[in-house]
């Protein structure tokens, strides 16, 4: 005869509790779902049963451990359990186990009755808090941080999956959306007129934490790391072959050099050196010391100005002129700028312009093969900038 101690867990009895799992061939894992038939005790008067959202939330792990593997290697874990807690907010993520917000298990007409119109901006965090806590399966457990001056390798990297989730799952215009927002908590000021990337580098992890500059931490790590990792992906961009593989293969190289063991800054460095292309030698040192100089151990954010006009040729060709010129840096502060050209929905990289200071810009003159509606830099938010104009003449 069972026990009482085995026939409730902290206050429920067993029969409150809904599971589901799913086998999945392509990862080799099983993947679980755990919820309980009612709601916490605070909000049971105000909506449903939050198990039949769990199935979504289980479907939504699946998937993003599935995008993930193919950008970073396979996980050794045989399973993911995810479940649900009682927080309205914040999830937590541990090997093999995921603790969702009771939020993102209520569909979106029982959110907008607890919280109104806010539920427009809240549920853009319930899209992303699966894919990264996810992400966490990799990024914190698998590969884990050195120091507190290497977290950012923890929450930005998974900042930054969360990002390809979204690129992965919806339209093009989401994922510019999360990348527009991460750089406006970055460059935005609090009330006492900080603006979080003033405070410090992103290697200062939690002393960023001040009296005036409370959030500091959360608004730069989270997001600036993972900017660093996504200016790295369009930097390591093969224009040539149009894919991301040079990137792909130096981060499954990272992670399997780090398999279960605590990564540093600097070996996440060695490990781009190992890979890196040509067109990345910037400062012409076979390094990326002038990359993580500026955007892991520095505070600079370049503005960039673009010029440039179109003259239609024969046979529907253009010919383009232009000029890009960064400001607001020092003298020996390097970036690779991307330039687009649009064609009705395609955005299609044509080039990018390495830029060094202030007082060299640089100048373009170019023919394309298609005379197309627009060009522009920086398209894709490939360089964490202050300012982007651009001007046709």
């Amino acid at each position: 005869m069972r026990s009482d101690v085995e026939l409730k867990v902290a206050g429920f009895n067993l029969g409150d509790f809904k599971r589901m799992a799913i086998e999945d061939e392509t990862t080799g894992m099983v993947y679980e779902g755990y919820a309980t038939k009612r709601p916490p005790a605070s909000l049971s008067r105000m909506v449903m049963s939050p198990t039949p959202m769990m199935k979504a939330a289980v479907f939504k792990s699946q998937v993003a451990t599935r995008l993930f593997r193919g950008w970073f290697g396979p996980l050794p874990y045989g399973r993911l359990s995810v479940t649900r807690q009682p927080s309205f907010g914040p999830g937590q993520s541990w090997p093999t186990l995921i603790h969702l917000p009771v939020s993102a298990f209520l569909d979106s007409t029982q959110r907008h009755s607890l919280i109104g119109n806010s539920e427009f901006m809240f549920s853009r965090f319930v899209q992303e808090v699966t894919p990264h806590e996810v992400a966490h399966q990799r990024w914190g457990h698998l590969v884990g941080w050195a120091t507190y001056h290497d977290q950012w390798i923890s929450e930005g990297f998974s900042d930054f999956s969360t990002g390809l989730f979204l690129q992965a799952t919806g339209p093009r215009g989401k994922y510019i959306q999360f990348l527009r927002r991460s750089q406006e908590v970055i460059l935005e000021k609090n009330p006492f007129g900080f603006r979080t990337n003033d405070v410090g580098p992103l290697w200062m992890g939690h002393r960023l934490i001040t009296a005036k500059t409370a959030s500091a931490y959360r608004k730069l790590i989270y997001p600036k790391g993972g900017f660093v990792l996504h200016m790295l992906r369009q930097l390591m961009f093969d224009a040539q072959k149009a894919n991301d593989e040079p990137f792909i293969r130096m981060m499954h190289n990272f992670v399997n050099t780090h398999h279960n063991k605590d990564a540093s800054t600097e070996s996440f460095k060695a490990s781009i050196e190992k890979h890196m292309k040509p067109w990345m030698d910037l400062a012409g040192t076979g390094k990326m010391d002038w990359f993580f100089g500026q955007w892991v151990y520095g505070t600079e954010l370049p503005s960039y100005e673009f010029e440039y006009s179109l003259n239609a040729m024969e046979g529907g060709q253009a010919h383009l002129k232009g000029r890009i010129s960064q400001e607001g840096v020092s003298d020996g502060f390097r970036m690779a700028v991307p330039v687009y050209m649009r064609l009705k929905d395609r955005l299609i990289r044509i080039g990018a312009g390495n830029m060094i200071g202030t007082d060299s810009p640089l100048d373009i003159n170019m023919q394309l093969p298609w005379m197309p509606e627009s060009v522009e830099i920086n398209s894709l938010y490939d360089v964490l900038a202050e300012k982007v104009t651009i001007k046709r003449q």
